[in-house]
């Protein structure tokens, strides 16, 4: 997503949140101007700041004090907890979520860096087209030379999980 597209999420959002629910049918009618895109991403931000502060895109991804430990997952999400490790790395927070995974801000006390941490559910790894098309992600990534395209520097699974 451009900067330019999320600042009008974000725009588009912050006014939806702060209307009652009954009225944010059409406020986002008008404001999403038949852009069927643009409403779902806002619909979708919508439904997971229920029962959230309001200013959830500000805060961590995952709370810290959730769970902590190798490998655990937040109890509430299953994702990976902010302190739990995958393999050599330590998970800062949640970066994204799609459909071939989720990617973490993670620290790799190896180099002493920040990376981005690819992860295949460990539900999504017994499809092997999911973890077949994973896996050609990773090999094509790392032949490529870029600075536009990431650089893959480990593959490897943790706790059934792969992660690239």
């Amino acid at each position: 997503m451009t900067p330019e597209r999320w600042s009008k999420v974000r725009e588009v959002f912050d006014a939806a949140v702060a209307l009652e629910p009954a009225r944010r049918a059409a406020f986002l009618n008008e404001a999403c101007a038949g852009d069927s895109v643009l409403r779902r991403e806002v619909e979708s931000l919508l439904a997971s700041a229920e029962g959230t502060p309001s200013s959830f895109l500000e805060s961590p991804p995952i709370d810290a004090s959730s769970d902590s430990g190798l490998g655990q997952t937040s109890a509430r999400s299953g994702r990976l907890a902010r302190g739990s490790r995958l393999g050599p790395y330590e998970i800062i927070g949640l970066l994204g979520a799609g459909g071939m995974g989720e990617v973490y801000q993670a620290r790799d006390p190896r180099l002493a860096r920040d990376v981005a941490v690819k992860v295949l559910p460990a539900s999504l790894s017994t499809d092997r087209d999911r973890l077949r098309r994973f896996e050609q992600e990773a090999k094509a990534a790392g032949v490529l030379n870029h600075p536009n395209i990431t650089a893959v520097y480990d593959i490897g699974q943790h706790n059934g999980a792969p992660y690239a």
